[in-house]
């Protein structure tokens, strides 16, 4: 306020001095105060008006920043996601687990749960436990890769909830909605993959199924023998187990399209343990 205060009065005194030909004989003196004079308009001017508008471009280019940040972050943990949770086909895993699982297990209860008169479906039941065993194959890769994708999946998780949320939250823009960040929490934060147990079950518990039944319908036996019928049942609890794990990759989608902002369908059957 001081400053142009000041300039106005130069200003009225160089006017003055203009009237009696008072600069005529003073060249230094005359650009002394002219510069002086600009000097008093142009600091306030640059002060509030030209630092002000470059704050506001810096936050503007702060928000972008926070912005670009978080759609790249989101779309590559949306395809870490869609890496563990998709079948080579890019068909979600979980659904088509839900439809083998379930054949499997009707071909299971149709073979150890025979009625009196009834004669079992083995050769059924070996198409069931191939088809499935064939998904598993090529759908599944070891063990330890399994993991390390999940691990990136997790990691991908915890840079976004951990360093790019309070980025958005300085900026004042909108962070994934509270349930979906909460369920991405719970699942990526403290479980494993939740298609872990499909590796034991494709690399003993099938296997020795299907070459039992494949015996049994190569020498037309229709009773289960003690030892048969305890694999079927182990080959069954482990399906239940692996049934139980299936919303847990359902509910992982469902968050993933929430907080991308898509549509999403549960596309599971409940039954047979099957808690959604």
């Amino acid at each position: 306020m001081t400053l142009p205060l000041v300039g106005v009065c130069l200003l009225t005194l160089g006017f003055a001095a203009d009237q009696f030909g008072w600069w005529t004989t003073r060249p230094f003196l005359t650009n002394l105060v002219s510069g002086v004079t600009s000097a008093c308009f142009g600091i306030p001017f640059a002060l509030l008006f030209l630092a002000s508008f470059t704050a506001h471009q810096a936050e503007q280019l702060e928000r972008s920043n926070a912005q670009s940040l978080f759609d790249g972050a989101l779309a590559a943990f949306a395809g870490w996601v869609r890496r563990v949770t998709s079948s080579r086909s890019h068909d979600r895993l979980d659904i088509a687990l839900d439809s083998l699982t379930t054949q499997v297990l009707d071909r299971l209860e149709q073979v150890t749960d025979v009625r009196e008169g009834a004669s079992p479906d083995i050769p059924a039941l070996v198409d069931a436990l191939s088809t499935m065993h064939e998904f598993l194959t090529h759908n599944f890769s070891f063990l330890v890769d399994m993991e390390e994708h999940w691990a990136s999946t997790c990691a991908q998780w915890r840079f976004l909830d951990d360093y790019v949320k309070p980025r958005m939250y300085e900026q004042q823009l909108s962070w994934i909605r509270a349930d979906a960040a909460a369920r991405l929490d719970t699942i990526l934060r403290g479980e494993a993959n939740p298609f872990l147990p499909v590796i034991p079950m494709r690399e003993h518990l099938l296997p020795l199924a299907i070459e039992a039944t494949a015996r049994l319908v190569e020498n037309d036996v229709e009773d289960l023998s003690p030892a048969v019928e305890q694999q079927l049942h182990q080959l069954r609890d482990a399906i239940f187990s692996l049934r139980g794990n299936l919303p847990r990759s359902m509910r992982l989608r469902e968050a993933l399209a929430i907080a991308c902002g898509q549509q999403f369908e549960i596309g599971l059957a409940p039954g047979r343990g099957l808690r959604l």
